[in-house]
């Protein structure tokens, strides 16, 4: 295999995995539990899901588990002791659009369930575009994604944490 296919074979995995893969089963009935084995694995989760999907396509996967991040959080909402959990995850660095520099992941704690899924996605040139899913598999656009991590986080948590 050349170059050029394994490189192609190589987005489609990541890509399928960031605006297919994830979404989908996030918002499904089995989020809870993707949720909590993505807790528990944290960037072995990447690697191994991404070794398996590259396996199956006869490529070999690029990643290892310093080219991610799992950073989980609590996030205080209306300022109260009302809480939700927001995972970032830092991705390895997009070769191309549309893939991920980050994914967000929102979610309650009681019961569990899947708030928001979002994605930091590489544009033209050195943009980045803030993008959300919904519980339907819709994806929007949701503006040009801000500079710091902080200010990402404010933007995503906004439907969550405004009175």
């Amino acid at each position: 295999m050349d170059n050029n296919a394994a490189m192609d074979l190589r987005f489609q995995t990541r890509y399928a995995l960031e605006h297919q893969i994830l979404p989908q089963e996030l918002y499904s009935e089995n989020g809870p539990l993707l949720l909590l084995r993505l807790l528990k694995e944290r960037e072995t989760f990447f690697v191994d899901t991404l070794g398996f999907m590259s396996r199956k396509l006869g490529i070999k996967c690029p990643y290892d588990r310093s080219d991610f991040a799992v950073k989980p959080q609590l996030v205080s909402k209306n300022g109260g002791a009302d809480r939700i959990a927001v995972i970032i995850i830092d991705m390895p660095e997009p070769e191309m659009p549309p893939l991920c520099s980050k994914l967000i992941i929102c979610h309650g704690l009681k019961p569990v369930k899947i708030l928001g899924y979002y994605t930091v996605e590489k544009s033209i040139g050195d943009t980045f575009m803030l993008c959300g899913w919904t519980s339907g598999g819709g994806h929007f656009l949701h503006s040009p994604a801000p500079a710091s991590e902080k200010e990402l986080l404010a933007e995503v948590l906004k439907p969550y944490t405004s009175k």
